[in-house]
């Protein structure tokens, strides 16, 4: 005899729990008695028999827990009624982890202190339940490969543990199956038995795969000519063609790239029993205008600053497609090594941006901006313009871009290390006129670049320097990069970086503001930022990183998540890194890098991970090499390194 047990319902009544004690006396032990008072806090929770899961990790699911916090504890008034609701939460935790036959035994509390309770919770998991067996309805209507695929993609088999979720992904995953086949219309359901002793479990799946779908109206429910005519650019596909939901997909992403629509749904239909899927799309259109503002700090050993941004973007600029923004980016820096150590700079920007521009999908960007930064070797102030067109294409993977950028700034408080033959060398001259036309194409296989686990990213950036525009600086200079992405499970990821750059033909000077530099937490992590690079030593030996016009880049990790802490994942890398940068030519030694390797923690977040690296020199650390004495370096950033 075997009993149905709806899986959904223990998730239903696991809701209800929130807010009512419920007791299943199958599975939990009768209540014991205690005469309580409202004051009573809880002091202690302890949880024996618990073989697979720490009492922390079963604790954080509680409304009852034990006192908490650093500089002010925080605590939780005991009550009976909370107390049986948490023993089925407990009970919950276990049957969402495949333990369906786990039992609370008994649940002691004492009062050893005025007005504090301590409770002793014993467990007994019991056994997993494994999978008995798998069984497909509905197959026989597709073909052969199309039954394999099916099978293969629910990723559930005889002898697995059975846990909720994954049976649900699993349903979900023969869904996306069903759909990417064309089968717009498929429906997917399942049933769970459970074995009397609760340590078995037979899955069947319930399949229509329904028709294959094509293509219908499309309907937008949008009236404004040019915003309507903007999102039919964006469709990828025609009526009649057979229903692919990477198409949907693709194209809401598109709309939802043109910045115009606080949200876009996409969705299909079926009427009158056709083979025709009415797709919809539903926009609702964002505020005009949005204004933000942030702070923030970066500290390495050469550079201190507070950078404060306000940003005020304009939507409908002009025409419906046209976007302007204002941007002010103030900040107070602070550099020990500078000739004037520190003081007031920043950034302020104007742009236009414009989609489809003369063509559907062709974005055109102009900003005008005013610059006033202090390096280490100089500062600089002045003017700049850049313009620029943007395309992508390969369904969006590969973008292509061209511009031109023109700086008229002024150059002051050079460094007393660089001479001034060095200067001239380096383009240190006032004013300093830079024009260059700019390229830049990038292929990005990854799903999500801020999570990436697979797929690659490619990039190719020139740059061509011309007095065409009034510049100084004749030079080519291109700069090609690879990283890859490959997943071993769930929790386990290998990325590496191969990136270069060099001096293609000119004049023989790359100004200072395009040269090279490496080290810091998204290149060669065993030194500070920037500090690998050529340096001018100067007649006291102070010496101070001038770039170079040719870098070599290469970097292994290995990132592995460890636990959950309230939610989000931390994880562990270790990591190799290879680098170098040379002053004149292109004729790096590959075999003879600065190498470094270390090891990092990870916090995920909602907008990227929080990264902490550790990074120890391996090599190269003669007196004629970049800072010999700095052979350990420590980086602390947002996002991966890449």
């Amino acid at each position: 005899m075997r009993r149905h047990l709806s899986i959904s319902s223990i998730l239903i009544a696991f809701l209800f729990l929130r807010g009512t004690a419920h007791m299943d006396s199958a599975q939990a032990d009768p209540s014991p008695s205690y005469d309580s008072s409202e004051s009573d806090i809880v002091e202690r929770i302890d949880i024996s028999g618990n073989l697979s899961f720490s009492d922390d990790t079963i604790l954080d699911g509680l409304a009852m827990k034990p006192p908490s916090g650093w500089l002010k504890k925080e605590t939780t008034a005991f009550n009976p009624a909370i107390l049986e609701a948490d023993k089925q939460r407990i009970l919950f935790f276990y049957k969402k982890r495949g333990y369906f036959s786990a039992r609370i035994k008994e649940t002691v509390i004492t009062k050893n202190n005025p007005g504090k309770v301590s409770i002793h919770i014993v467990l007994d998991e019991g056994t997993q339940t494994r999978i008995e067996s798998v069984a497909f309805q509905g197959l026989e209507k597709l073909g052969i490969d199309e039954q394999k695929l099916i099978i293969s993609s629910f990723g559930l088999v005889m002898g697995d543990m059975f846990l909720h979720d994954n049976y649900l992904s699993g349903k979900n995953r023969i869904r996306k199956s069903l759909l990417a086949m064309g089968r717009a219309f498929a429906t997917v359901d399942g049933q769970v038995t459970l074995s009397k002793n609760l340590t078995g479990a037979v899955i069947k799946i319930f399949i229509d795969p329904g028709p294959v779908t094509y293509f219908g109206d499309t309907i937008i429910t949008t009236e404004k000519p040019d915003l309507k005519n903007a999102v039919l650019a964006r469709i990828t596909w025609k009526a009649g063609e057979r229903f692919d939901p990477r198409k949907l997909d693709l194209t809401t992403a598109r709309i939802t790239r043109l910045g115009v629509f606080s949200s876009v749904r996409s969705s299909h239909h079926r009427l009158d029993q056709s083979e025709l899927a009415e797709i919809r799309i539903q926009l609702a259109e964002g505020l005009k205008n949005e204004l933000r503002a942030g702070i923030g700090a970066g500290i390495d050993r050469a550079h201190y600053e507070i950078r404060g941004r306000v940003a005020y973007l304009r939507r409908g600029f002009v025409f419906p497609l046209m976007k302007l923004r204002l941007e002010a980016m103030p900040a107070y820096m602070f550099l020990p090594n500078a000739n004037d150590g520190e003081g007031i700079g920043g950034e302020a920007t104007i742009g236009v941006e414009k989609e489809d521009f003369i063509l559907p999908l062709l974005t055109s960007v102009v900003e005008i901006s005013y610059a006033a930064q202090q390096y280490e070797a100089f500062s600089i102030h002045g003017l700049g313009l850049n313009a620029s067109l943007a395309r992508r294409l390969l369904e969006d993977k590969l973008t292509l871009s061209m511009g031109i950028r023109i700086r008229n700034q002024s150059i002051f408080d050079i460094h007393s290390a660089i001479s001034e033959e060095e200067s001239v060398a380096l383009g240190l001259t006032s004013p300093y006129r830079l024009s260059y036309f700019e390229q830049l194409a990038t292929y990005d296989s990854r799903q999500d670049p801020l999570k990436a686990e697979s797929g690659l990213y490619l990039m190719l950036h020139l740059e061509e320097g011309t007095n065409l525009m009034g510049g100084s600086f004749d030079f080519v200079k291109a700069t090609p990069e690879i990283r890859g992405y490959l997943a071993f499970g769930s929790r386990t990821v290998s990325a590496f970086r191969l990136k270069a750059g060099f001096t293609i033909a000119g004049s023989g000077v790359l100004p200072i503001t395009q040269r090279y530099f490496s080290g810091g937490a998204s290149s060669q992590r065993g030194f500070p930022q920037q500090r690998l690079s050529p340096y001018a030593m100067g007649s006291e030996n102070a010496g101070v990183p001038i770039g170079g016009e040719s870098l070599f880049e290469t970097s292994l990790e290995i990132r592995q998540d460890v636990f959950k802490l309230s939610g989000n994942w931390i994880g562990l890398v270790a990591f190799l890194d290879g680098a170098d940068v040379i002053l004149k030519g292109n004729e790096i030694d590959i075999l003879n890098l600065h190498w470094a390797c270390g090891f990092g923690l990870r916090i995920k977040t909602l907008i990227g991970p929080i990264r902490f690296d550790l990074g120890f020199r391996l090599n190269r650390m003669s007196e004629n090499d970049p800072v010999p004495q700095e052979k350990i370096a420590f980086h602390f950033s947002l996002g991966e390194a890449f």
